[in-house]
């Protein structure tokens, strides 16, 4: 099957400190990165991909919708789906610091159906990097068409005239000079 990107907002990071921003020297260590889908729907997740930008440390939270046992729509809770997940082996050093990653679900720790919004939490230990985040993001559900549709179908199943009916015919055909 095949994947297709979901539309989406993302939003700027938003930059989280314990302490006095004023009094506290050096740079925070942890960025939020809030997405959203459009017109409030969900979507059942396949996979996210993302390019590194000096990230050592990702944590990803899903807000999925759930129904209630009478049929009606409960309030919806954040999961933790993705904790601490290692981008960069050591903080310190710039291995993985511009990687591509790609995350399927099956590397999740929860169910990522019916997601109705996503937060990603960046976490950057390491003094050493003024500036991380992630870039490029994209997020992937199953596509829902029919792979073949709007082909016609004499391009996706031969005629059985068009079609060798043993190897032996092949082979004879290319020693006539067809080929």
């Amino acid at each position: 099957m095949a994947l297709e990107p979901v539309p989406c907002a993302i939003k700027n990071p938003v930059v989280l400190q314990v302490g006095d921003m004023k009094t506290e020297i050096g740079r925070p260590g942890v960025l939020v990165i809030d997405v959203s889908f459009p017109h409030s729907q969900t979507t059942d997740l396949q996979a996210v991909a993302f390019k590194n930008y000096y990230t050592a440390f990702l944590t990803l939270r899903v807000q999925r919708q759930s129904s209630a046992d009478d049929g009606s729509e409960s309030p919806s809770k954040w999961v933790t789906c993705l904790r601490n997940f290692c981008l960069m082996p050591n903080p310190h050093a710039e291995e993985g610091s511009q990687n591509y990653f790609s995350i399927s679900r099956h590397q999740m720790l929860c169910d990522v159906d019916q997601v109705a919004a996503m937060r990603f939490i960046l976490r950057q230990p390491s003094p050493v990097w003024l500036h991380f985040t992630i870039e490029e993001l994209q997020l992937f559900s199953l596509c829902q068409k029919s792979p073949q549709k709007g082909f016609p179908a004499w391009l996706s199943h031969p005629s059985p005239q068009d079609q060798p009916t043993s190897l032996h015919d092949v082979s004879i055909i290319t020693e006539i000079g067809f080929f």
